[in-house]
């Protein structure tokens, strides 16, 4: 009778254990369930912000492409102005050089 005793003990004793292993693990799972939500959170978070980010980098490519093309025009634009202005001061010269020309002739042959 005395070892039937002793054997209860032990399985109370075992069944406490178990219980305070599963209590145990149910917090284990709780706060693995907690940090899950929290990394979904964080992660939700970070793609949101990566969203943003890449509309606001695409945002700035068109306006570089933008100011690209305003440059390309200014460049153009200041291209035509410098050939005009060499093509006026090469008939300038040549025009001052007619004129001079005349102007000797006709002064010789007086």
């Amino acid at each position: 009778v005395h070892n039937d005793i002793d054997v209860e003990e032990v399985i109370e004793d075992l069944r406490k254990e178990l219980a305070a292993v599963k209590r145990q693990l149910d917090r284990a799972r709780d706060e693995t369930n907690l940090v899950r939500e929290e990394l979904g959170d964080k992660l939700a978070t970070a793609e949101l912000q990566i969203a943003s980010a890449k509309k606001e980098a695409m945002s700035a490519v068109v306006d570089l492409e933008a100011s690209q093309k305003q440059l390309m025009g200014a460049k153009r634009q200041l291209h035509n102005l410098t050939e005009r202005i060499e093509r006026e001061q090469q008939q300038q010269a040549v025009n001052n050089a007619l004129g001079h020309g005349r102007g000797g002739g006709a002064g010789g042959a007086t």
